[in-house]
């Protein structure tokens, strides 16, 4: 689980950046059409959001101070101009391979054509502070948001119109998984511990708080095996075969905070020490690990 000096340095260093977004705009140099190796891209402090579409040859890995995309399966990543300042703490990825969100502390944008474009998801919604984020795997024009201190709330038509759920006992913070009625994000607790996740099994009308054992920001369904889910955080990799009622866990490579499935059935691991971008993929769901970034 993560500590609490952790995540208030993380809040109040979002909460800076919120207040003034220009300041968290990353200086980054690169070539705008080979790109630059990822230990060589300066994005800002803590990594918070990794997605990868379809077989992984798309890659979005996101900090505090900007995203950036590989599309060559990790050799090479450029910023994405849209997003700088954004302030990416949570990126999801609808199950297409084409769909793509990321949400921070300045609002969330979503993409649906793998990275190109982008549009705003924040528009019709009642503030910007977005700690939870979901694309459902079943439609990717169903999405769930969390606004801090406001409440969850759903969107079945791409983010044009928005419907507030029932409250949650805890905060939720992280990437969301959505499967129909079925909703899972990571849960804050008062003392700002990353400990337990939220679930419900009936669109949001209910919510519970299962698992205490278990902690983590990244939360990620197998686009290929059914109820299988993975949480990251802190060095350590939780995996569940049965939608989370259960969790095994392993090993995440040194520095890797966050993980992400491709449907290929590999799973990616990136981690941001001293501001350089790592990234891992394992073929035996974490088993072992190969790095793949330079």
């Amino acid at each position: 689980m993560l500590s609490r000096f952790t995540f208030v340095c993380a809040l109040l260093l979002g909460t800076l950046a919120a207040a003034s977004p220009n300041t968290a705009r990353a200086k980054v140099e690169h070539d705008s059409k080979s790109g630059t190796p990822l230990s060589k891209l300066h994005l800002g402090m803590h990594l918070h959001g990794l997605a990868v579409l379809g077989g992984g040859s798309t890659i979005i890995f996101a900090t505090h101070g900007a995203t950036a995309i590989s599309r060559d399966g990790g050799r090479s990543f450029i910023a994405i101009p849209q997003l700088a300042g954004l302030d990416g703490m949570e990126v999801a990825a609808g199950k297409s391979g084409r769909v793509i969100a990321v949400a921070g502390h300045n609002g969330a944008l979503i993409s649906h054509d793998a990275g190109k474009s982008w549009q705003s998801l924040s528009a019709h919604l009642p503030g910007n502070d977005t700690h939870g984020l979901g694309i459902d795997a079943s439609d990717p024009n169903r999405i769930v948001a969390y606004i801090a201190r406001t409440g969850v709330f759903e969107t079945p038509n791409g983010g044009a119109t928005w419907t507030k759920l029932n409250q949650p006992p805890n905060e939720p913070m992280g990437t969301a998984t959505v499967n129909r009625r079925t909703i899972m994000v990571p849960a804050m607790m008062p003392d700002m511990n990353m400990t337990g996740i939220l679930r419900s099994t009936d669109d949001g009308k209910h919510w519970l708080l299962v698992d205490r054992n278990v902690g983590g920001m990244s939360l990620n369904d197998d686009p290929r095996r059914n109820r299988v889910v993975y949480l990251s955080g802190m060095g350590t990799l939780y995996v569940s075969s049965n939608a989370g009622n259960t969790w095994a866990t392993r090993a995440l490579p040194a520095t890797a905070d966050v993980v992400a499935p491709s449907a290929d059935g590999s799973l990616y691991a990136a981690g941001y020490p001293k501001n350089h971008g790592v990234l891992w993929r394992s073929r035996n769901s974490g088993a072992t690990w190969t790095r793949i970034s330079t």
